[in-house]
C-alpha cells in the first residue's frame, strides 16, 4: 500500500484497503434505510473485538460506550414499567431498530478510530466525506441543497483545499453561506458564517488557544451567542431575503423563543418532559390523550398543529421528536441524557484543539462539530450520522491526530508547535 495513503507504519495492504472501506461506509446510508449507516454498523459488528478495543483506548470512546450501555438498559427498564396513562409498549421490531440507531454512534466512532490507525488524516477525511456525499446524492433525489447534500458537499469542498489556503477556504464558506441562505437552510448558513469568522484567527490567538483552552471555550461560546443574535437580527431585517424574514418574525412573535418558534416539536417535547421527566420508554407509543395535549402546546407556539405530520411522523409508530436530544430522553430516559451529555462534553472539549489547527483542517473540524451540535438539539433521528462524524472528528482533534504537518509542508505554525507539545504531555 502506498505510504501516501496508509498512515505511518501501520499494517499490510489488505488492512489499508479495509480501513479505506470502513471510512467510506462510516456515514453512508443505504437508500430506503436511512435511519442510521447500516453498512458501518454491520462492519463494526463483524470486527467487534477490534472496534471495542479501539473504542476503549481513548477517554471519549470509553465514556460514549458506557453511556450507550446505560442508555439501552434504562430504555428497557422504562419500557417494562410504562405507565398506561403515559403510553404503551410499541413493537419489539421498533425497539430493536432504536437500539441499533443508538449503538451505531459509538460503533461508528470506534470503527473510525481504528481506520485512522491505517490512513493519513487527509485521506481519512476525504474518503469519509466522499462516501457521505454519494449517499446523500442517492437519497436526496431530486437534488436539494438543504440537508445532508449541502453539509457534506461543503465539507468535501473544504477537505480538498490546501491546508493553509485561507482565501480558498473563506471562498468555499462564503459560497456555502450564500447558497444555504437562498435555499432556506438557515442553520447551514449560520454555521458557515461562524466558521468563516474563525478563519480570521491568527497564529498568536491559536497559540493562546492551545495554552488556555478553558478560557477560549468561554470566549468562543460567548462569541457564538453574539453571532447567533446578530444572525437573527439579519434574518428579521430582510437581509437574507423576504421569505426568511417573514418566517423568522412569525417564529419569534409574541415573545416566543427562537427554539420553540423554529422547532415547534420542542414545545411538545417539553410538555412530555413535564409529565414524565424520567422518559417514556424504548419504542413506546405515547398515550393518545397526552399526544393531543402536546400538540396543543405546539399550537400555542404557532406550529401547524392541524398537520398530519405530528400524528404520523412525530407520534407515529416510532416517536421522533425532531431532536436527537429529545429522542434520546424519550426512548432511553436518564441513560439517553447521559449519552447527550457525553456528546456535549466531547464537542466542547475539542473546540480549542480544533481552533488551534491550520486553517483548512480547522474549518473542516469546526463545521463538522457545529453541525453535530445543531443536530443534537434540532434534527430528527436520521441525522445521527452527522453526530457520529462530529464525535469522531472532535476526538481526533483532542488526540492530536490532525496536528502534524501535511505531506509537502516543511514546518508548523507557532500555534501548532504549542498544541503538539501539549498533546505529548497528556
Amino acid at each position: 500500500m502506498n505510504r501516501a495513503i496508509v498512515g505511518s507504519g501501520q499494517g499490510a495492504p489488505a488492512t489499508g484497503l479495509l480501513a479505506g472501506a470502513a471510512a467510506f461506509v462510516l456515514v453512508f446510508k443505504i437508500p430506503g434505510s436511512i435511519l442510521f449507516p447500516g453498512a458501518a454498523l454491520a462492519l463494526a459488528l463483524v470486527v467487534a473485538p477490534i472496534v471495542l478495543a479501539r473504542l476503549a483506548s481513548f477517554a471519549a470512546g470509553r465514556a460514549l460506550g458506557m453511556a450507550a450501555v446505560v442508555a439501552v438498559t434504562s430504555g428497557l427498564l422504562l419500557r417494562a414499567t410504562t405507565d398506561p396513562t403515559v403510553g404503551s409498549p410499541g413493537s419489539w421490531g421498533t425497539a430493536v431498530t432504536l437500539v441499533a440507531w443508538l449503538l451505531a454512534v459509538p460503533a461508528g466512532v470506534g470503527l473510525g478510530w481504528w481506520a485512522k490507525d491505517h490512513l493519513r488524516p487527509d485521506v481519512l477525511v476525504r474518503v469519509v466525506l466522499l462516501g457521505a456525499v454519494l449517499s446523500a446524492l442517492l437519497i436526496e433525489r431530486p437534488f436539494v441543497w438543504k440537508g445532508n447534500t449541502g453539509v457534506y458537499l461543503t465539507l468535501l469542498a473544504l477537505a480538498v483545499l490546501p491546508t493553509r489556503s485561507r482565501w480558498a477556504t473563506r471562498s468555499v464558506l462564503v459560497c456555502s453561506a450564500v447558497v444555504s441562505a437562498v435555499s432556506d437552510a438557515r442553520f447551514m448558513s449560520l454555521i458557515a458564517i461562524i466558521v468563516l469568522v474563525a478563519t480570521f484567527v491568527g497564529d498568536g490567538v491559536r497559540r493562546s488557544v492551545a495554552q488556555r483552552p478553558f478560557l477560549w471555550v468561554l470566549v468562543s461560546v460567548s462569541g457564538l451567542v453574539l453571532l447567533v443574535q446578530s444572525a437573527l437580527l439579519a434574518m428579521r431585517s430582510g437581509l437574507l431575503g423576504s421569505d426568511i424574514a417573514a418566517r423568522t418574525i412569525a417564529q419569534t412573535s409574541g415573545g416566543r423563543s427562537i427554539v420553540e418558534g423554529s422547532r415547534t416539536e420542542w414545545a411538545a417535547s417539553l410538555h412530555l418532559f413535564s409529565v414524565q421527566p424520567w422518559g417514556i420508554g424504548l419504542g413506546d407509543v405515547v398515550n393518545g390523550g397526552l399526544a393531543r395535549e402536546a400538540i396543543v402546546h405546539v399550537q400555542a407556539v404557532g406550529g401547524d398543529y392541524t398537520s398530519s405530520y405530528f400524528l404520523v411522523d412525530v407520534f407515529g409508530q416510532r416517536t421522533d421528536l425532531h431532536s436527537v436530544l429529545a429522542d434520546l430522553w424519550y426512548h432511553f430516559g436518564v441513560g439517553g441524557l447521559a449519552v447527550a451529555a457525553v456528546i456535549v462534553v466531547v464537542l466542547v472539549r475539542a473546540l480549542p484543539d480544533a481552533l488551534a489547527l491550520p486553517v483548512r483542517p480547522a474549518a473542516v473540524a469546526l463545521f463538522t462539530m457545529a453541525t453535530g451540535a445543531w443536530d443534537l438539539f434540532f434534527s430528527p433521528m436520521p441525522e445521527s450520522d452527522r453526530i457520529t462524524l462530529s464525535l469522531l472528528v472532535a476526538a481526533l482533534c483532542t488526540s492530536g491526530y490532525f496536528s502534524g504537518p501535511e505531506p509537502g509542508e516543511h514546518g508548523r505554525s507557532p500555534a501548532q508547535t504549542g498544541l503538539s507539545a501539549r498533546t505529548r504531555r497528556r
